[in-house]
């Protein structure tokens, strides 16, 4: 378990950063502003395969198509946000004092992050939400890393090798 702590960690570290990445692209292509409702995106769930892949070359899509631009960080930040609910409750579920104080503050700073995400949008990303929302994404990104070098240094230190039993 100890070690699926340290990998849940260091995975959202990479989801962050991933997420970040696809938030500079849905402000490069001002998709936010195209595509502004929630929880729905162009109308539904999930859209229109056409929709999303219609550019040619097929990877253009990725990273020029203002729709498959949004909803990949619409996706990406459900994940990031149910990967911290779990690994917080992993956490509580470890009965491990130390990496609670981290798993806590980046679930709850996730969701906060979420939250100002949704309402960016839907508000039709006036500029003083997009600085914020912009600017929690370093606080989560700071977090999870403090967090994921903190699990890395107990484990080193042996804090969080399995309990044993005499």
């Amino acid at each position: 378990m100890n070690t699926r702590l340290r990998a849940t960690a260091v995975g959202l570290v990479v989801l962050v950063l991933a997420q970040i990445y696809l938030g500079a692209l849905v402000a490069g292509l001002r998709a936010g502003l195209v595509y502004n409702t929630w929880p729905t995106i162009d109308g539904a769930l999930v859209p229109a395969g056409a929709r999303l892949f219609f550019e040619q070359p097929l990877w253009r899509n990725f990273f020029e198509n203002a729709l498959t631009v949004q909803f990949q960080h619409r996706m990406t930040g459900y994940a990031v946000w149910l990967v911290a609910l779990w690994h917080w409750l992993d956490v509580l579920r470890s009965r491990r004092k130390g990496p609670l104080t981290g798993a806590l503050p980046l679930a709850v700073v996730v969701t906060l992050q979420a939250a100002l995400g949704i309402l960016t949008l839907i508000h039709q990303v006036p500029i003083g939400l997009a600085l914020a929302h912009q600017g929690m994404a370093m606080i989560v990104l700071a977090l999870a890393t403090l967090h994921a070098a903190r699990l890395g240094a107990a484990a080193r230190r042996g804090a969080l090798a399995p309990e044993r039993v005499l």
